[in-house]
């Protein structure tokens, strides 16, 4: 009699089991989850006298099956693949045939050499009508590099436009495995943005030789150290570079170095650069813009510094006013530049 009351019991915790597993969604096996190709960016800026506009195609990172990185692995896929790509939201031209010039695609091999270097052709195409872009991605590759060749007369002019620019979204996947072990993440966009080198956006120069050259490298040299000790004497050129979402400074030194890149080898002049994060930024010719960056402490601790300014801006002259506060202190420092 027990043993029957046993297997009535077994029976129904088995059965209550087995319905109360048909809710549950196990886990794909983190080797078969299907790859997944983005747009590298979100947004980005090109100056209105480009001639060129690269748009990265690539390939999440997945889970690394070696378990050498814990920051996971990018995959190509084993199959090629056809991708489609839409244009839309232009603002500032007409359409894109007065844009767009030519097409091409390439991926990197190495750091020296190129599809392109080998004629490896990705069939990049761009239908005017439907406005949309195609090309190949073979087999194992992780990222594929498309290349918009433009008209830069379309967008140059000498007044300020900051509000011109396009977007591409990814909408077609063909070849084996699409859809299955290998999608796109729909409903991405990459905006494309076109900066006005009439406001602040471009290439400006500091003279060397500007009395306020020590007040240049005191704030600058907060952020590297390398400029401790610098004169005028050993500076070509100082420049200062505003781009959509990161600002550089640049300083040529006077002395040079022997480069070695894929087997040859060029003297150049030692460079030393500073980056930072262009966290605001006021498009006009009178504005305001505030710089993020962080260092290392030698504790190993990384702290983040702000840097804000204000500045006006007459024909190819910059007048620049920097406010930065270093234990305690606020300083301002005021330089002038030119274009």
């Amino acid at each position: 009699m027990k043993s029957q009351l046993y297997l009535v019991l077994l029976i129904a915790i088995t059965s209550a089991c087995s319905k109360k597993d048909k809710d549950i969604t196990l886990p794909i096996d983190i080797n078969q989850r299907p790859l997944q190709l983005i747009l590298d960016e979100s947004e980005s800026g090109v100056l209105e006298d480009e001639d060129k506009i690269e748009l990265a195609f690539t390939f999440v990172d997945q889970y690394d099956t070696t378990g050498n990185s814990l920051e996971g692995q990018q995959y190509g896929h084993p199959s090629n693949l056809r991708v489609t790509a839409q244009l839309t939201d232009e603002i500032g031209f007409s359409n894109y045939a007065s844009l767009i010039t030519g097409v091409g695609a390439f991926y990197e091999i190495d750091d020296c050499t190129t599809s392109d270097d080998l004629n490896i052709d990705l069939n990049p195409t761009i239908d005017f009508t439907n406005q949309t872009i195609s090309f190949d991605i073979p087999a194992g590759q992780t990222e594929v590099i498309f290349v918009l060749e433009i008209d830069p007369a379309v967008f140059e002019n000498d007044v300020i436009d900051n509000d011109r620019g396009f977007s591409v979204s990814i909408n077609n996947l063909e070849g084996n495995g699409a859809g299955t072990t290998v999608k796109y993440v729909k409903d991405q966009t990459w905006e494309v943005k076109i900066l006005d080198d009439e406001a602040i956006y471009g290439k400006w120069t500091y003279d060397q030789n500007d009395p306020s050259l020590a007040n240049f490298l005191t704030l600058f040299g907060n952020f590297n150290e390398d400029l401790s000790g610098l004169t005028a004497s050993d500076i070509d050129e100082i420049e200062f570079e505003v781009e959509l979402d990161e600002v550089k400074v640049k300083i040529v030194l006077v002395e040079t170095e022997i480069i070695t890149e894929c087997g040859t080898s060029e003297e150049l002049n030692k460079e030393i650069e500073i980056e930072f994060e262009l966290d605001e930024l006021t498009d006009a010719l009178i504005g305001e813009m505030l710089l993020i960056t962080e260092i290392e402490e030698p504790s190993g601790k990384i702290e983040e510094y702000e840097v804000s300014a204000i500045f006006n801006i007459n024909a190819s002259n910059l007048s620049i006013t920097f406010t930065f506060e270093n234990d305690g202190n606020v300083i301002e420092y005021v330089f002038d530049l030119t274009k």
